[in-house]
């Protein structure tokens, strides 16, 4: 006898305050040698450290998350047209973050610290959810009700019976950090505080598709 089944399924979406804010910056440095290019850039990263520890925040805050050295070459045209590669020096760059509570008036203070001196870096923010398991549990939990009501509401008008669950399968979450922005260091003058910034919300969704023997 064949299995007679109903599929459904079910979504559920939600959009959340941001209560964790994590500011990314990347600090380059040019020079002839490797070397030197390396120790600038250190130099240049202990600045904003010691600006930011100063402020209050832990020395081990400052995290990297990205670093490498690259040598820099331009393309040069002799007199004879010929077209050849010449070696400016090495490329240091060290990518960075910290991320701390949301709390605008302590952003104001890190960007300024971070933006302040010779660093010249490229800043950006993000602005997330700090407990995304919790928001996902709930976004599954109120996926699955909408796939049970979907379901019963089909099966009533069909005049059909739902029976135990065949199978369920879970698509998995997609989560949008809707208000990533980025900012050049132009925009955070020595003396002036930035702009003020009211992050988006943090949207969020999933989806479940179940299986139902009906009778």
């Amino acid at each position: 006898m064949v299995q007679r089944t109903l599929t459904v399924k079910g979504t559920a979406q939600t959009a959340l305050k941001p209560d964790l804010m994590i500011v990314s910056q990347t600090v380059r440095c040019s020079a002839l040698r490797c070397k030197d290019a390396m120790q600038e850039s250190d130099r240049r990263v202990e600045e904003i450290r010691d600006r930011l520890v100063a402020l209050g925040f832990a020395r081990e805050a400052l995290k990297t998350t990205d670093f490498y050295v690259a040598p820099s070459y331009e393309n040069e045209t002799d007199e004879r047209g010929c077209v050849r590669k010449k070696f400016l020096g090495y490329v240091c760059t060290h990518a960075l973050k910290i991320e701390f509570e949301a709390d605008c008036r302590r952003l104001d203070e890190a960007l300024c610290a971070i933006a302040y001196g010779e660093a010249d870096p490229e800043i950006s923010l993000q602005f997330v959810v700090k407990d995304k398991e919790a928001a996902k549990k709930d976004l599954l939990r109120r996926a699955m009700e909408d796939a049970k009501k979907s379901a019963e509401a089909l099966a009533e008008g069909a005049g059909v019976r739902l029976q135990g669950i065949v199978s369920i399968d879970y698509g998995g979450a997609s989560q949008r950090v809707a208000s990533a922005a980025a900012y050049s260091v132009g925009l955070f003058a020595r003396e002036a505080a930035p702009a003020n910034l009211i992050p988006d919300d943090v949207e969020m969704s999933d989806s479940v598709t179940v299986v139902w023997e009906i009778s």
